[in-house]
């Protein structure tokens, strides 16, 4: 009998891990036949594998902070940056070289499946109570920034100083209040002084 248990002992697979078992191809009374695998998916650790091209590779590094969304899901995760490859690779297509990045999601829960796609935003900078404006607000003459600020019935010239943008909003450090009235998109032939009409 005591043969018998450690024979059943032997037997038993333990896992060093908690997750969710995918993959069992063993059967009652069966043999084991080689390269015949048990599959276990952690729950405590995702990642999000991507590619990203060239240029933004550039931006990316180990530790950044990510906003993670997974199709079907309303819940915004947590993320971070845990690996940047030193290699850029094209397709057959010759398409633009790209970059394998690693996402790991650092708050997950239940709801998350294996295999789910999704999409992670990389904080690439970060400020605190910035004052921001549209890209199309800003106007460049010699190498100099400028707006078109809004007072009366009058376009005034204002050169502002510029910080961190994310390609659609810029911070803007140096030139114009919070309250300024900034036109969007000033048109080409609008100039210091012209007469406008804010509309709200």
């Amino acid at each position: 009998i005591e043969s018998i248990n450690n024979k059943i002992m032997d037997s038993k697979l333990y896992s060093n891990i908690e997750g969710y078992l995918t993959e069992f191809p063993l059967e009652e009374s069966n043999k084991i036949l080689s390269g015949e695998k048990v599959t276990i998916h952690g729950n405590s650790s995702y990642e999000i594998n991507a590619k990203v091209n060239q240029q933004d590779s550039t931006l990316i590094k180990e530790g950044l902070k990510s906003i993670v969304n997974i199709d079907g899901l309303s819940k915004d995760y947590e993320g971070i940056v845990t690996f940047v490859s030193k290699i850029a690779e094209s397709d057959n297509s010759g398409s633009e070289s790209k970059v394998e990045i690693r996402v790991k999601i650092t708050n997950p829960d239940d709801a998350i499946i294996f295999g789910y796609e999704g999409y992670a935003n990389i904080v690439i900078d970060e400020k605190k109570d910035a004052n921001v404006l549209k890209n199309e607000c800003i106007r460049k003459e010699d190498n100099k920034e400028f707006v078109y600020v809004v007072e009366g019935n009058t376009a005034k010239k204002v050169y502002v100083k510029t910080g961190i943008t994310d390609g659609y909003l810029v911070d803007i450090l140096d030139g114009i209040k919070a309250n300024d009235l900034v036109i969007l998109n000033p048109p080409l032939d609008i100039t210091n002084g012209s007469s406008v009409k804010a509309i709200k």
